[in-house]
């Protein structure tokens, strides 16, 4: 699947959570391990994490799609509380991410998400 950008690139520079399988067994990252991830404050990350904890119930080996929909929030609002554009771009640019925002966890997966109108898909 290919998606327009507008010209944006991104990189994923984040491996924290992983989920993989090893000689057959699911090796992953248990955050129950360190409450701090859940106990923060003054950032939606924190937030991300206790839906996170919510939605997989505290098990961290299996994948449950929906989370990453909680990080795309995260960025969207980060977008949208600490952006940069280019003259005259901003208010267009602001009211397709609000609604973008709100449509967000609608979906099941990126998947589902990959397949909104913001992308140009109808």
């Amino acid at each position: 699947m290919q998606v327009e950008t507008q010209g944006v690139h991104s990189s994923i520079i984040d491996f924290t959570l992983p989920r993989l399988e090893r000689n057959g067994d699911p090796f992953y990252f248990d955050l129950e391990t360190d409450e701090c991830y859940f106990e923060g404050e003054g950032d939606m990350q924190f937030d991300c994490y206790r839906s996170m904890r919510k939605a997989v119930k505290k098990d961290w080996s299996r994948h449950f799609p929906r989370t990453n929909l909680y990080w795309i929030q995260y960025l969207i609002d980060k977008v949208l509380n600490e952006k940069c554009y280019a003259e005259g771009d901003s208010d267009e640019i602001d009211a397709e991410l609000v609604g973008f925002y709100k449509r967000g966890l609608r979906y099941r997966s990126m998947k589902g998400l990959l397949k909104d109108k913001f992308f140009g898909f109808k």
